[in-house]
This record gives C-alpha cells, sequence and structure tokens, in this order.
C-alpha cells in the first residue's frame, strides 16, 4: 500500500505538466529518501509552522505526510526485519492507513499547501 501511495504523488505532481512527453522524466525524479525527509517535516508543526494558512487543510497536510511516513517505515520493516512475522491485524492497519491518506489526498488535492507539497517532494531538504 506504500508504494500505490508513492505513485499516487508522483501522478499527482506529473499531472502538473503541460507537457506529455516530460511526465516520464520528471517521474524518475522522485526519491523515497527525500520525500520521506520532506513528508517529516511537513508532519511537524515546529518545522513547517503554515502560518495564516486554512487550519483545516494544515490539519490534513500534515495527517497525510504522517501516514507517508508511517507506511514507509512499516514498509521498510516489512522488507526487512526477517525475525518478526507480520500478523493480519497489522496488515489491516497498515491498509487502512493507507486508505485513509488516499481519502486525505482527494480532499485536499488542489490546495495551494497540498501542490506546493508535490513540489517539494522533488527538492532535497536541509537539515
Amino acid at each position: 500500500m506504500r508504494y500505490a501511495l508513492f505513485h499516487l504523488l508522483i501522478f499527482e505532481a506529473c499531472l502538473n505538466r503541460s507537457d506529455d512527453a516530460s511526465r516520464p522524466g520528471l517521474a524518475r525524479m522522485f526519491e523515497h529518501g527525500v520525500m520521506k525527509k520532506v513528508s517529516n517535516r511537513v508532519a511537524d508543526a515546529s518545522r513547517m509552522p503554515y502560518v495564516g494558512e486554512d487550519p483545516a487543510v494544515v490539519f490534513k497536510l500534515r495527517t497525510f505526510a504522517a501516514l507517508f511516513v508511517q507506511l514507509q517505515e512499516q514498509r521498510h520493516e516489512a522488507d526487512y526485519n526477517i525475525r518478526d512475522a507480520w500478523v493480519l491485524t497489522q496488515s489491516l492497519q497498515e491498509t487502512l492507513a493507507a486508505s485513509r491518506a488516499f481519502e486525505i489526498w482527494h480532499e485536499i488535492r488542489t490546495e495551494k499547501n497540498a501542490q506546493n507539497y508535490l513540489v517539494s517532494l522533488l527538492i532535497r531538504p536541509r537539515d
């Protein structure tokens, strides 16, 4: 489910390009690590205060970004932790988290802050 969210963001960002031929090249520029760093920053109110912005949109964007990070970490855990087996309830929780993220994105996708978030996913943040 985490990859579905990753590809959703890439798809949405590429939709903003009017030149269809440039979309595949743009899609290959997204990096998992950068997207996680940016999402961590967006989810953290002390690092991204969004002063003067619609609090409902900001809350949803922060929730979405936090879910993106959570799902990426869980995917990493599932892929590389061979000691612990996942149980059905864990898998269902992650599926519900991904579903919630898709719902949130659908609600905010046209908002200025969401569009800025898409662009920021391409920019390596300075820590």
